[in-house]
């Protein structure tokens, strides 16, 4: 044991940093010692091996897709609490080509008859038994009537003067009104004016209850007569004015038309007849 210490004494000082042993062999001889050197490793012999991870190649990210921004809303606009209200007006016309086209035979008859030009127009019956002591009468569907609107028709009159004839009424609010034509062809007056009561005498046929009534008083005026300008077919016109709506602004006024048509229980000379009905500045 101290000789393998001097060795190693030994071999520090030689300069050897350490020694590895694996194997002395030592054999006793007289006079020299001798030792086996060939299993020392000195430090300068040490070979080390230093295992280095391989190096990794550095991985760049994924190039990520720039996040577009949300597509920008338009505001919403709220409605209004009371939305406008539009309302369209224009011309309703009815020529009767097709028959009655709504409107409504109310008392008596009126008879779809040709011009005799082909066109078609209602009338009452040609004279005769049937054409005495008549109260005839035919009203439109409703239609709505506004400040603006006006009215036309066009009528063959061959009635006994003053004594038979036809007046155009508007209904609403529950009343008739008699409406008088400002252009075009004109009514008759037919109040009685030298006080005998004999013109135009619905009295004879038409009670104060029935629907002639109208004709009483002071509104007996109408197309009568049996001149030949009279049967010729032409146009009455009424203005906004004529109307008599009274009204103003946006205002409307949903009325029906009518045309009231009377004879008295003697004398006849043929028949009444209208047709092309037409309002403007209206709608049905």
């Amino acid at each position: 044991g101290s000789f393998t210490a001097a060795i190693q004494q030994a071999a520090t000082a030689s300069g050897a940093a350490a020694i590895a042993l694996q194997s002395v062999q030592v054999m006793a001889v007289p006079d020299t010692i001798e030792v086996d050197m060939s299993s020392v490793v000195t430090q300068s012999e040490v070979v080390v091996s230093t295992t280095t991870s391989p190096t990794k190649k550095a991985t760049a990210a994924p190039t990520r897709r720039p996040v577009m921004p949300a597509p920008t809303r338009r505001p919403v606009t709220p409605a209004p609490s009371s939305p406008p209200t539009y309302v369209a007006y224009g011309n309703v016309l009815w020529d009767f080509t097709a028959g009655l086209e709504g409107w409504t035979i109310e008392s008596g008859n009126f008879e779809h008859r040709d011009r005799g030009s082909g066109e078609m127009a209602y009338g009452t019956p040609n004279c005769g038994d049937c054409a005495h002591n008549r109260c005839d009468v035919i009203t439109s569907p409703n239609v709505t009537l506004t400040k603006n609107s006006t009215l036309s028709i066009w009528t063959s009159i061959e009635t006994e003067d003053y004594y038979d004839g036809a007046t155009l009424v508007l209904n609403y609010d529950g009343t008739h009104h008699v409406v008088t034509p400002d252009g075009g062809r004109s009514y008759t007056d037919l109040r009685d004016t030298d006080g005998d009561d004999d013109y135009y005498s619905y009295d004879d046929h038409c009670s104060s209850s029935d629907s002639c009534s109208v004709f009483h008083g002071d509104d007996r005026v109408g197309w009568s007569g049996d001149d030949d300008f009279l049967v010729t077919w032409a146009e009455s016109t009424f203005s906004a004015t004529a109307l008599g709506l009274g009204l103003s602004g946006a205002a409307a006024k949903e009325v029906t038309i009518s045309i009231y048509h009377s004879s008295d229980g003697s004398v006849c000379r043929g028949s009444f007849m209208f047709d092309k009905v037409e309002g403007t500045f209206a709608r049905l």
